[in-house]
């Protein structure tokens, strides 16, 4: 069984570790990541122009105050959220870029110059009274361009590193300025990018954001439903039993989860259905409370602990799990290969993610459509990304049900952590070792067992986050 364990926590390692070396991959993610701040910003003046106001008559007082101001709050929302595709695409054609060794601020530039020369800037009528003016469509280079975005940025990398590996760009003299001679190697590569994708949408009249959002389809379908949603949460749970940040097999999910967000940002500001149930607040706020596994649930448990062990975890872990970081307890209880915390660990999120689907699905609660900081206490974070009162009593219901299902296995574990401690037996881990040496053992795959000693909560995670070790980092992707 010992064996069988090592091959699956191999494969997982294995897997994580090709994809976090693929350049495309983390460009993708260091891009998606750079613009969530203009995310946030969009969300704060959402909530100026739609306030979560509980009476109605309040609402209409303040739309009647506000009146002058609120068209001004909804351009602030369209010129950062409204325009997230062309941020997504400079920031991951910058890090691919960066990751080649090539110029980063040419291939950001080209990648948005060849967005915009799809999208087609058009002359639009405002006002009878007005000529036509020249406009740009915002609805290519919202949410619903990202993944043209995304393609566009990692074509422009690639033949930028065609045109410069074979030497193909303009060379000028030593003596020129190097802003100068930088610019101009980057003229024949922009010139490809820009003139092929213009011929292929406008000369071959190939609408390349409805082909993408034709196949993208399906994908948020499925991330939608309750099997894709399942799905996720038991590769989130099943890595990190071994050891393995979820980070780096669900960043491909990051994307997908942006997209999900700002088209229901969209369609709440119109006042129409929020279309998508499971962005990554989803997760966040009502399944992964505390961290991956309902973590909080755990660490309300290991504080009524009677094991020294447990209770030393508690006082290191509590407060980082009202934030949403659970290393800590990952690693200090541990929950890392421990086969009596496996089950609660696998399966109280997947009932909080049946329920909390079950809920936005219905309409019994409002679906999250705002971005806030994933570190704030879950649930501030749940009112601030539904606007919905109701939504604390999803935390609540979710939470309740994952303590309940806890209860039995922390109690049997406690149960034997305190006899192994009454006997002087260093607490045990799966394979005989000490829990303090198979968690340093796991988070350094390879590495010899230390001789077998007590499990000390601030030592492990001490040792847990220390640098160079592969998983140690912050519980959410």
């Amino acid at each position: 069984m010992h064996g069988l364990l090592d091959r699956v926590k191999r494969g997982l390692a294995a897997a994580g570790e090709r994809a976090a070396r693929s350049e495309r991959l983390l460009s993708v993610r260091d891009g998606i990541v750079a613009v969530l701040p203009l995310v946030l910003i969009g969300s704060f003046f959402y909530l100026l122009v739609e306030p979560p106001l509980v009476r109605v008559a309040w609402q209409k007082a303040y739309a009647a105050s506000m009146a002058d101001w609120l068209p001004r709050f909804v351009l602030v929302f369209k010129a950062t959220t409204g325009m997230i595709s062309l941020y997504a695409g400079f920031a991951i054609a910058y890090h691919f870029a960066k990751r080649r060794g090539l110029d980063p601020l040419a291939a950001g530039l080209i990648a948005v110059t060849s967005d915009l020369a799809i999208v087609g800037p058009a002359k639009a009528v405002f006002r009878t009274d007005m000529p036509a003016v020249w406009s740009l469509p915002l609805e290519n280079v919202g949410p619903a361009g990202l993944f043209v975005a995304i393609l566009i940025a990692l074509y422009v990398v690639e033949v930028q590193h065609f045109f410069t590996r074979r030497n193909l760009v303009i060379r000028l003299p030593d003596s020129v300025p190097e802003s100068v001679a930088r610019s101009f190697s980057s003229l024949i590569p922009a010139m490809v990018c820009v003139s092929s994708l213009w011929f292929v949408v406008r000369g071959l009249h190939l609408d390349l954001f409805a082909l993408i959002a034709t196949l993208s389809r399906p994908l948020q379908a499925v991330g939608n439903s309750l099997p894709g949603i399942l799905l996720v949460v038991l590769i989130d749970s099943t890595v990190w039993l071994f050891g393995i940040h979820a980070i780096t097999i669900l960043a491909v999910m990051k994307p997908i989860w942006l997209a999900m967000l700002t088209q229901n940002m969209e369609a709440a500001l119109a006042g129409t259905a929020i279309p998508n149930i499971a962005p990554r607040e989803f997760y966040i706020w009502f399944v992964w409370m505390g961290g991956s596994g309902t973590s909080l649930a755990l660490a309300a448990h290991l504080i009524r602990a009677r094991s020294a062990q447990l209770r030393g975890v508690a006082k290191v872990g509590l407060v980082p799990a009202l934030f949403n970081i659970n290393d800590p307890i990952m690693f200090g209880a541990p929950v890392v290969m421990n086969a009596v915390l496996a089950v609660p660990f696998v399966v109280a999120p997947l009932l909080c993610a049946v329920s909390a689907w079950a809920a936005f699905h219905f309409g019994w609660v409002t679906r999250p459509h705002l971005d806030v900081l994933w570190t704030l206490p879950t649930p501030i974070g749940a009112f601030g990304s539904t606007g919905d009162p109701k939504a604390l009593l999803l935390v609540a219901f979710n939470f309740t049900m994952a303590f309940l299902l806890y209860t039995p296995f922390v109690r049997a574990y406690d149960r034997k952590l305190v006899a192994l401690e009454a006997a002087g037996i260093p607490p045990a881990g799966l394979d005989g070792s000490s829990a303090t040496a198979h968690t340093i053992a796991a988070a350094a795959p390879g590495a010899m067992h230390p001789p077998a000693a007590p499990c000390d909560a601030e030592t492990v995670h001490a040792k847990a986050h220390a640098p160079g070790n592969p998983v140690a980092s912050r519980s959410r992707p």
